[in-house]
């Protein structure tokens, strides 16, 4: 799935979507869609990685410094991944600063980063951010101060606790059939809101995806469309997750994680361009030398 966000000063135009069949030769249908959507460069790229490939935690730090919440958030995940942390990238973002910092921190494996990064390169796409999908939904969402559970009903999705714009709770849903989705759907929803009062449920629907959980858990449904910026309203509820991504890449989501950090670390063209051209110097200096 691709979605164009085209941002003007503060106004943003209805996204464009495509859905992009995986047949043939991957990176050449990519690279196709993309052109097609987008003829000339866009300014930002973001992507996601799949959601089994991402541990993730919500925590709270007794303390807000930047550099201590990054030396810290590794060492919190160690005991859930089953992975050394040297063969993982951690990525945390700061979901509110009370006493302390509620951080959602997340883990994956390098290689699956690294995959991920070289099959983009082979369609001529070099993200700025490699994300979440669910998370970079989560964060397109504009509750204005009511709280709701978010549940998107499809093989990856997730279902979300919220309190007002802030993120409490987050499970994904693990790949299955159907009658195992609603299962997991089902128990996943009633650990966020045992310890909540009734909340309203979001729910993202597809038709392949219907579902009856909010009779389920006796709580009340209300239309996603009232949770999302004006804009995206008319959007298709299976491209949310592409233009949420966009909108990640435009600066207008803050809610998600990056990937792109360390031996990872994404340089925009100009910036990529100085630093092959400062290590050339560097190289030549130590030539004369």
């Amino acid at each position: 799935m691709l979605a164009l966000l085209e941002v003007t000063g503060r106004s943003v135009e209805t996204p464009r979507t495509r859905v992009v069949s995986a047949q043939g030769g991957a990176a050449d249908t990519l690279r196709a869609a993309i052109e097609e959507l987008c003829p000339s460069p866009p300014d930002a790229i973001a992507t996601a990685l799949a959601e089994h490939q991402v541990t993730q935690r919500i925590l709270h730090l007794p303390f807000s410094d930047p550099s201590r919440l990054a030396a810290t958030v590794p060492f919190e995940l160690e005991s859930a991944v089953p992975f050394d942390l040297e063969d993982a990238i951690p990525a945390f973002t700061v979901l509110s600063r009370q006493e302390g910092s509620d951080v959602l921190a997340a883990m994956a494996p390098k290689s699956e980063v690294a995959d991920h990064l070289a099959e983009l390169a082979e369609a001529g796409v070099d993200p700025a951010v490699v994300d979440v999908g669910a998370l970079a939904l989560v964060g397109l969402l504009q509750l204005g101060g009511v709280d709701a559970l978010l549940l998107e009903p499809r093989p990856g999705g997730a279902v979300a606790a919220l309190e007002g714009d802030q993120l409490r709770g987050i499970h994904f849903l693990s790949p299955g059939d159907a009658a195992s989705l609603q299962r997991e759907a089902r128990w996943l929803s009633l650990a966020l809101l045992e310890e909540r009062e009734r909340l309203p449920l979001l729910e993202i629907e597809a038709e392949e995806n219907q579902t009856e959980l909010a009779q389920t858990l006796g709580v009340d449904k209300v239309p996603l469309s009232t949770a999302l910026p004006e804009w995206a309203r008319s959007t298709d509820p299976g491209c949310l997750r592409a233009v949420a991504l966009a909108a990640r890449a435009a600066g207008l989501v803050e809610t998600g994680v990056n990937f792109r950090v360390d031996d990872f670390s994404y340089h925009a063209p100009s910036e990529e361009a100085f630093r092959q051209l400062r290590q050339t110097g560097i190289i030549a200096a130590a030539t004369i030398l």
